[in-house]
């Protein structure tokens, strides 16, 4: 089975798509802003390297369903890497990953 290298590539593959709900931006435009926000200063990259099955990270018994998965996997990798990860979604369980605390999850309101 074939994988795209890192979240960059999965950015440009979902973002220029025709149906994406925010709206159709061209592969181009996308490339373009992905280079901008990269060579932020503040944009650090994480590789994908933690997984559900690795028990000194994860208590799968903590995962309250399939919903759930993307966030509690992302909360996993900021831990991994010291970082802090920030959603809209107010039911991610802690829990869920060994080690995580209040301030390894920020959730924020939706803009108004």
């Amino acid at each position: 089975m074939g994988q795209l290298s890192d979240y960059r590539e999965w950015v440009i593959r979902v973002l220029g798509n025709p149906s994406y709900p925010a709206g159709f931006t061209s592969i181009p435009e996308v490339v373009a802003r992905l280079d901008t926000f990269c060579a932020a200063t503040e944009h650090h990259f994480w590789p994908d390297d933690v997984s559900f099955r690795t028990r000194a990270r994860f208590h799968v018994d903590g995962v309250r369903g399939y919903r759930q998965l993307t966030d509690v996997y992302l909360l996993g990798l900021a831990v991994q890497h010291g970082g802090r990860f920030v959603t809209l979604d107010q039911r991610v369980s802690l829990t869920a990953v060994k080690g995580a605390t209040r301030a390894s999850l920020e959730v924020v309101g939706a803009a108004e």
